[in-house]
């Protein structure tokens, strides 16, 4: 498998990166921090969602992605990793949308190794604008708290799976967006930056994609 560490890039780019990955059918998997402030919005968001009108009103630029979900708040220092296969790979054979815990076990590995001991747990389910809190597939959670998320796309046989860590947390700004109230925020939401100041979240991502390119050929 092909790995590539994007460095900074920002999350438009990243996510086009991901599209053209998906089309060319590339066995691929890709890592980077994003160095942009943004919103992110899942492929079926209505353009007349009122948190959308938030957005605008806090000069908060939004892109869209071709995978599901609502939407998250991106910052600068976030992780950003994805990982394209063919439909028949192994770790998905079984149903993709069951998928979140093999194709996330490479990011809980690396994780694991800069001492963070994190794993993928049902969603908090108690919000239908902040994805990190919906209510479908799994997010990455440690001690109660969600870490991360991931959304997926299966597109002419091949799989787009990608996902966020965060990295800082502004929870006021999320609290705005999306009506989030700031007590869950404070109970229920973390960050790398906040709860392991010492880790480099740079080594994660480049731990991520080592992983996957060292995964066996099937």
């Amino acid at each position: 498998m092909e790995g590539r560490w994007e460095g900074r890039i920002p999350l438009s780019t990243y996510l086009t990166g991901d599209d053209d990955a998906l089309r060319e059918g590339r066995r691929i998997a890709r890592s980077g921090i994003l160095n942009d402030r943004s919103v992110s919005i899942g492929i079926g968001v209505r353009p007349t969602e009122e948190f959308l009108e938030r957005c605008r009103d806090l000069g908060l630029p939004v892109v869209r992605r071709s995978s599901g979900g609502s939407g998250l708040l991106h910052l600068p220092g976030d992780l950003v990793w994805s990982v394209v296969l063919p439909r028949e790979d192994p770790l998905i054979a079984g149903g993709f949308t069951r998928a979140y815990r093999p194709l996330g076990a490479p990011l809980v590995a690396a994780l694991t190794a800069h001492g963070i001991e994190a794993g993928w747990t049902d969603p908090p389910a108690t919000s239908d604008r902040f994805c990190l809190f919906g209510r479908r597939g799994e997010v990455l959670s440690f001690a109660n708290k969600v870490l991360g998320g991931a959304a997926q796309r299966l597109a002419r046989g091949r799989l787009l799976h990608h996902g966020v860590v965060n990295g800082p947390v502004d929870r006021p700004t999320i609290a705005k967006v999306f009506e989030v109230p700031a007590e869950e925020l404070d109970e229920r939401l973390g960050g790398v930056g906040e709860s392991w100041p010492e880790v480099s979240i740079e080594s994660i991502g480049r731990s991520l994609v080592d992983r996957w390119t060292r995964r066996p050929a099937d």
